[in-house]
């Protein structure tokens, strides 16, 4: 296991600062992008990507009493269409995208599953 110093982690995540993180947050797709792949193994057009952003959306919002279906019937953040998506989403994001890069330099990212077929509906509860 390799320790980094303080100087070195600081680096790291100056390395990893994307687009908008820092002040009025990150795009969902951006999020996604950088962040399900490492989490979940999955990889933008694959079956079950879409599923795994919703469900880590659902995760950083659970208090917030999202659900899977209303987040598909109703929030738009992937492809040529125009987003649509809560502002606050955004913030929280890039929130999340700083505590994840720490994670990441301290190699304590989490490690999540996502099956097909699974109840995302059930996790904020």
């Amino acid at each position: 296991m390799t320790v980094l110093t303080r100087s070195a982690v600081a680096q790291k995540l100056q390395d990893n600062s994307v687009g908008s993180a820092g002040g009025k947050g990150l795009e969902p797709q951006e999020f996604c992008e950088l962040w399900i792949p490492k989490i979940y193994g999955v990889y933008p057009g694959e079956e079950l990507y879409v599923k795994a952003c919703i469900k880590e959306f659902i995760t950083l919002i659970r208090p917030i009493g999202f659900t899977e279906r209303l987040i598909r019937a109703n929030w738009v953040w992937m492809g040529e269409r125009k987003h649509k998506y809560p502002e606050y989403l955004g913030v929280i994001l890039g929130l999340a995208h700083k505590q994840y890069s720490a994670l990441e330099c301290l190699g304590s990212l989490p490690r999540r599953t996502i099956e097909r077929g699974e109840n995302l509906d059930i996790i904020g509860r």
